[in-house]
């Protein structure tokens, strides 16, 4: 909504609404000892950030009717500069480099 409506944003609620007009914050948890079983898993959501942006135009092709994976592709396709910070030092299951694999898949 906040990309198709030009919505303006009222300051002075910190005493309302909590610290920076009461930003949300979203957090992964995952098992105590995840990074240590699954370690390139674990880089891979250790590296994971998601801008405000970011989610304003996934979600809204997802609103649009689009398939979630759907919606994602076709953002990391037409963004494909977050796979960068994304998959460092990510790995393929057969140990290569993440991030020429992912783009191939993605038609990169």
């Amino acid at each position: 909504m906040n990309i198709t409506i030009d919505m303006k944003y009222l300051t002075g609620s910190d005493g309302v609404f909590g610290p920076n007009d009461g930003e949300a914050r979203v957090y992964t948890l995952t098992s105590p000892d995840f990074l240590t079983r699954c370690p390139n898993a674990g880089k891979l959501v250790s590296n994971l950030r998601f801008t405000t942006q970011l989610e304003n135009v996934v979600m809204q092709s997802v609103m649009n009717k689009e398939k979630p994976a759907d919606a994602a592709k076709d953002y990391l396709k037409k963004n494909p500069q977050v796979l960068d910070a994304w998959l460092a030092g990510v790995k393929t299951y057969d140990g290569k480099d993440s991030l020429p694999a992912v783009k191939a898949y993605l038609g990169l």
